[in-house]
């Protein structure tokens, strides 16, 4: 093709949108404007649409709109999707400016999770929160998705608010970690992202290890569960960073005490032991610092085989390079470094 021809195709492409938005655009502005609700949008039918949508969709959108009959796509955002590539630039960055992303904002803020009337003192009201944000996901999710960076001022508020939900959700509660799933990139931009699981997921799961007690007794050990169940979001250099802080220095601190005691029975310490143990996950046992917590526990419990006068010897190896246990008079131990 030669220049002028090229050229000449270029201006009867701008021509005919030219001549497409002088169609569309005002039925496109008003349908958006008077006939479309962000948060009744994700909840309907993605096949039905007002008689204003229809006269736009035309047979541009008529593929989007069989597709979106079978999925959970608001009848908007294929509008949206049908129509942004066809319309003038200038024209369609208006809508998205002026209607789109401030009807969005509108909805988001007045979207909030609703809690049942609950006893005092009792948690927060995980299902009213999880039933909130399900329909969230279903009118707010795929906007923010196809928007993208277009979407920037709905990413600040729109974390705050899944923060607040999530806040409603136990950290032992392997629900909210599902919950908070969808809103991983590229639903959410990875800095805001990263800020909500920093600010409202870390700090809640701190708090929750912090009020742990360890009591090998009668340990519960569901706040440790609900915190590594957040490893993956988290990521394991986070996750094992938290144990060391606040948990790692108190687990010792009974181990310790356990082993004062007289009477501590090494067979009971060395189940204690591994059964912590096999609640970590791989990744996260392959963290140095996951891996001298539990080295510590081993040097404490050998420490006190040395004072009974009891010596370990050397510990077979097996065909994965993993020490295998030494049996003692008490005790059956891994001696060598996990």
């Amino acid at each position: 093709m030669c220049i002028r021809d090229s050229a000449a195709a270029v201006a009867g492409d701008e021509a005919f949108s030219r001549l497409v938005t002088a169609a569309v655009f005002p039925p496109l502005r008003s349908a958006l404007t008077n006939a479309w609700t962000p948060e009744t949008d994700g909840a309907a039918d993605a096949g039905a649409r007002s008689e204003e949508e229809e006269k736009v969709v035309g047979r541009a959108g008529a593929e989007a709109g069989a597709a979106a009959a079978r999925s959970t796509c608001p009848p908007a955002l294929t509008l949206a999707r049908a129509w942004r590539r066809t319309l003038l630039r200038a024209d369609w960055a208006a809508i998205e400016t002026q209607l789109i992303l401030p009807k969005l904002r509108r909805a988001l803020d007045r979207w909030h999770v609703r809690p049942r009337p609950r006893e005092r003192g009792a948690g927060g009201d995980a299902d009213g929160a999880l039933a909130a944000l399900r329909l969230l996901d279903g009118w707010l999710r795929p906007w923010v998705v196809w928007l993208g960076a277009r979407g920037y001022e709905l990413h600040v508020p729109l974390r705050h608010r899944l923060g607040a939900a999530l806040a409603q959700i136990a950290p032992a509660d392997a629900r909210g970690v599902d919950a908070a799933r969808r809103w991983a990139p590229p639903a959410l931009p990875t800095a805001e992202w990263s800020a909500l699981l920093a600010r409202h997921i870390a700090v809640r799961l701190a708090d929750s290890l912090d009020a742990l007690d360890i009591n090998p007794a009668a340990q519960d050990v569901a706040p440790v569960v609900g915190a590594l169940a957040w490893s993956e979001l988290l990521g394991v250099e986070l996750s094992a960073a938290m144990l060391d802080e606040h948990l790692w220095p108190k687990w010792h601190g009974a181990l310790r005490a356990w082993l004062q005691q007289p009477t501590a029975r090494f067979d009971e310490i060395a189940q204690w032991y591994c059964g912590w143990r096999s609640l970590l996950p791989a990744p996260l046992l392959a963290q140095s610092s996951v891996r001298a917590a539990l080295d510590s526990a081993l040097d404490l419990a050998n420490e006190r085989l040395a004072a009974d006068g009891v010596g370990p010897a050397d510990a077979p190896v097996g065909p994965a390079g993993v020490a295998a246990a030494v049996s003692y008079t008490h005790l059956t131990l891994p001696t060598k470094r996990i």
